[in-house]
């Protein structure tokens, strides 16, 4: 009963990261908070969101297998 426990969790916990999608500025500022995001690129101009797609999918794929 205790492993079950544990692994009852472990399965909450991954669930709840799951939720949080993660952000990331060229210049290296990441963040999951989206206002935070927003003011930080409205805050300096020159900044770029970087495209982390090619990771997230990649990181479905792993979580499945």
């Amino acid at each position: 009963m205790p492993i079950e426990a544990q692994m009852n969790a472990i399965d909450a916990e991954l669930t709840e990261r799951a939720r949080f999608v993660l952000r990331v500025c060229g210049c290296g500022h990441a963040t999951n908070n989206d206002t935070r995001m927003e003011g930080h690129l409205w805050n300096n101009l020159g900044h770029k969101e970087r495209d982390l797609s090619r990771y997230q999918d990649a990181a479905i794929v792993a979580d499945r297998g």
